[in-house]
Parts: structure tokens; C-alpha cells; sequence
């Protein structure tokens, strides 16, 4: 696929099965985004979530 032009980046996390459903990744994902699309100017993000 090509990305020539295209400022873009990758974030993944895992979430341990005690750590589960306490919205660690939401908050994670969501500072995240921010950063990449209001501080980088990124055009697109990826996200690979393990849990």
C-alpha cells in the first residue's frame, strides 16, 4: 500500500485480564488520538489492541 505524503503512525497496547474493563484503554487510545491528530497533524492512525 502506498504512503507516500501521508504523515500516519501505529499505537497498540494489551490489557492484562485483572486490569480488564476499567477503561485503561479507552483513556489510552483516546490520548492518543489527540496527540497524533492535533499535535502531529497525522492523516491516518492504526491501531492493533491485544486483550
Amino acid at each position: 500500500m502506498a504512503r507516500d505524503g501521508f504523515h500516519w503512525g501505529r499505537v497498540g497496547y494489551t490489557i492484562y485480564n485483572q486490569h480488564g474493563q476499567n477503561g485503561y484503554g479507552t483513556k489510552a487510545m483516546d490520548l492518543a488520538m489527540r496527540i497524533a491528530f492535533n499535535d502531529s497533524n497525522f492523516q491516518r492512525s492504526e491501531a492493533h489492541i491485544n486483550l
